[in-house]
């Protein structure tokens, strides 16, 4: 199988818009500056705002706001910090048995193991409106995006649908939709959990809940697949006065790695005689289409797009 999501490891760097794949919307007087997204690019893909990584195993939250002084842990990044992990084990097949993924259970296993758990709450979460993860609060939104994402991920990248690795690909997007459903009465997904009993999960654990204050403002989004460095929130906003998402894809399979050596095979996986490179592709995958569905929830179509090797 393939080292990275998608089946590739990008060969060069992707300077873009999300176009068609944006789909938040900003106030009618949301104003595009062209020289600071030509800024931002260039300083990115130079690494000027790069520092090195403080594990390999994504944790914490994707996001564009700046943490509290000290608070940054240089963890890799992922969809919905733990969230996204957890949504990807359960997209899975054959399927992990279903008390391993429950949240309280997910979690605990990782803290047991020694894996970082991490999410984030935010002032709306103060509030009492929302737990502050845009990927908790409206995973449901994020896994309707898939099938869009998936289409326009191909042709970032140059892919067609007819490439055996596209179809598998494809066929897990259906079902990180599918897990990521909820109830439109009670907004729990198919294991009973609503936001705020999935970030429980994490607290009970002994994992860390960051704290993000303000609201989005990020001009877009980095997708990184530089192996061992993260991006420096404080530094991008210190040196070019910006905010941007950042996703460490290099870290999925590490991550992925450690989960599958941690989480017991189900009795079906077992009598299949699943192989552990199998589920590691799987969740590799589903990472990083939790990571981009999240991504195309939270920006416009005018948002930068840098993807850099």
């Amino acid at each position: 199988m393939p080292n990275q999501a998608l089946g590739f490891d990008p060969t060069r760097k992707l300077i873009t818009t999300f176009g068609t794949l944006g789909l938040a919307v900003h106030p009618e007087d949301w104003e595009i500056d062209l020289d600071l997204h030509s800024r931002v690019a260039e300083a990115l893909t130079d690494g000027a705002c790069d520092v090195h990584s403080a594990g390999d195993v994504a944790a914490t939250c994707m996001d564009d706001r700046l943490r509290p002084p000290g608070q940054d842990p240089f963890r890799p990044n992922v969809g919905g910090g733990g969230f996204g992990l957890l949504y990807a084990a359960r997209a899975v097949t054959p399927a992990y048995d279903r008390e391993t993924l429950t949240a309280e259970n997910f979690f605990s296993i990782m803290a047991d193991n020694g894996l970082p758990v991490y999410a984030h709450i935010d002032e709306d979460h103060a509030r009492g409106v929302a737990t502050g993860c845009a990927f908790n609060d409206k995973i449901a939104l994020c896994g309707g995006t898939l099938p869009k994402v998936f289409e326009e991920t191909l042709r970032f990248f140059g892919y067609n649908d007819s490439d055996d690795t596209m179809a598998k690909v494809a066929e897990l997007s259906q079902r990180v939709e599918a897990v990521t459903r909820v109830n439109d009465d009670n907004h729990c997904d198919a294991f009973g959990e609503d936001p705020n009993a999935r970030l429980a999960a994490v607290e009970n654990a002994g994992g860390v809940v960051g704290f993000y204050g303000g609201p989005h403002l990020g001009i877009g989004a980095d997708i990184s697949f530089r192996q061992d460095y993260t991006l420096s929130r404080d530094l991008l906003f210190e040196d070019l006065g910006s905010h941007m998402f950042h996703v460490d894809a290099w870290s999925y399979r590490p991550t992925a790695e450690a989960l599958v050596s941690i989480l017991p095979k189900s009795k079906v996986q077992k009598r299949a005689g699943t192989k552990d490179e199998e589920i590691i592709w799987q969740m590799v995958t589903g990472m990083f289409l939790n990571s981009f569905a999240a991504l195309a929830a939270l920006n416009p179509p005018s948002s930068l797009l840098v993807i850099r090797s």
